[in-house]
């Protein structure tokens, strides 16, 4: 990305932390643990289908950083904020 925008590692981090509050890393990791509490919310796939569906080939590194993120594990999320099976099959009808 330095490379992209012509700037110096440090810079481009620096710039990048100060827009965002994170690093590009962190910031990364919390898209896609975004994108898996979507996914939990709102289907019925399984973890490790959403795990791998958002980038992480881990189960306890996925785990892990979602529990760091949310402060609650994915399954203990999806009992907590996800759809019941009726209401998402009745939504694909």
């Amino acid at each position: 990305m330095a490379k992209e925008f012509n700037l110096s590692k440090r810079n481009l981090l620096r710039r990048f932390k100060k827009a965002t509050y994170h690093t590009p890393f962190q910031y990364l990791q919390r898209v896609k643990i975004e994108a898996a509490k979507h996914e939990l919310e709102q289907t019925n796939q399984s973890i490790s289908e959403i795990m791998t569906d958002t980038g992480y080939n881990d189960a306890k590194a996925f785990r892990q950083t979602f529990k760091k993120v949310v402060g609650i594990s994915p399954s203990t999320y999806r009992s907590k904020y996800g759809r019941s099976k009726e209401d998402l099959l009745d939504q694909e009808f």
